[in-house]
């Protein structure tokens, strides 16, 4: 016998809190949630960190979203990526609109 694919989110014991270090709030990443049935609130808690573009901010966000030990950390732009990779050497970190992290060269590897 098959069993069923659900394809329902399944509602975790805490929600997943989510780090997003950038420079505008991702709506888009809120209603991808929203439809693959994630309620922010309840499965997922957003944790945003404005860095207003500055690479000197890009760190001390970082360690801001270290610090509560968010489950993933998007980081939107190549700078940010940098700064999450400095903060964090056990936190995922998604990039969004950032080339392949090969082209960050040696900033990249794991110390």
């Amino acid at each position: 016998m098959i069993a069923p694919i659900d394809t329902q989110a399944q509602q975790a014991t805490r929600p997943y809190r989510i780090g997003i270090l950038g420079v505008e709030d991702d709506e888009i990443l809120r209603q991808s949630l929203r439809d693959l049935g994630y309620i922010e609130g309840r499965d997922v808690v957003i944790e945003f960190r404005n860095t207003a573009g500055s690479s000197a901010r890009g760190d001390d966000m970082a360690s801001d979203l270290v610090r509560p030990k968010v489950d993933v950390i998007v980081a939107t732009y190549p700078a940010v990526v940098l700064s999450a990779r400095r903060a964090t050497t056990t936190i995922p970190i998604v990039m969004v609109s950032t080339p392949d992290p090969v082209q960050f060269g040696t900033e990249w590897k794991v110390k």
